[in-house]
């Protein structure tokens, strides 16, 4: 039994059984399925209504990945676009590549227009080879709808374990610290980064930190959860 609108999304009308009033069957139709998500209070629908009006969604799996991506865009002098839907999901690139399959289909024959969804998903526990410089997934980079013309879902897997895995720069860490630590007894500078890392979180940050080969680069900061360090440091350097 389940009250998750993003677990009955998943699945197929068919495979739901609705319980009302000490009833209990089988959905008949899709229509029926809306009517069980509207009545669960699904977030389902404006996020839907937003996909058909702008066809371009990003599925990323925290919201956070988002606020850092477009912070890297505001850095980078690059506008994020405004008619991008964000959608935040757990699900692994394949369970996603479903989703949008159908999605598109249903779209596309409603509206005449495809739309376009980027998949971004953390390294996790995976391999950092499972991903190439570019970061597509597995070999993979696209995938196209039924009809083999229209690319609908581009793959990206990040080379390190998370994304904030990208963000251990001391040099960036020490500019945060001096904007925003207004203790004059604290030591904001960028020897004290280092050895704070190394002393407390044994992470050694090589000047080759920012290429992608782990060649360059020490395994904690392909497979170590970073998340922890950038609050010990919050904490630390107060």
């Amino acid at each position: 039994m389940s009250h998750s609108s993003d677990l009955i999304n998943l699945i197929d009308y068919q495979k739901v059984l609705h319980v009302e009033d000490l009833k209990a069957r089988y959905l008949k139709n899709n229509e029926e399925k809306v009517l069980v998500l509207e009545g669960l209070g699904s977030k389902y629908f404006p996020l839907l209504d937003s996909i058909i009006k702008h066809k371009k969604v990003l599925l990323v799996e925290n919201a956070s990945d988002a606020c850092i991506l477009k912070s890297l865009c505001i850095r980078m002098g690059k506008s994020w676009p405004k008619n991008i839907v964000e959608w935040v999901t757990n699900k692994e690139h394949t369970e996603r590549k479903t989703l949008i399959v159908e999605l598109n289909q249903k779209i596309a024959q409603e509206t005449g227009s495809h739309i376009i969804a980027y998949s971004l998903r953390d390294l996790d526990n995976d391999h950092y080879n499972t991903t190439n410089s570019s970061l597509h997934d597995n070999g993979k980079d696209v995938q196209k709808d039924n009809s083999k013309q229209h690319v609908i879902v581009m793959y990206r897997t990040l080379r390190r374990r998370e994304i904030e895995n990208y963000l251990i720069v001391p040099e960036a860490i020490s500019r945060y610290i001096f904007n925003n630590c207004r203790n004059r007894e604290i030591i904001k500078d960028v020897d004290a980064v280092r050895s704070y890392l190394a002393n407390e979180h044994g992470l050694v940050v090589p000047e080759t930190y920012k290429l992608s080969e782990r060649a360059s680069n020490t395994e904690a900061f392909f497979i170590k959860d970073v998340k922890p360090v950038l609050d010990g440091i919050n904490s630390h350097f107060k």
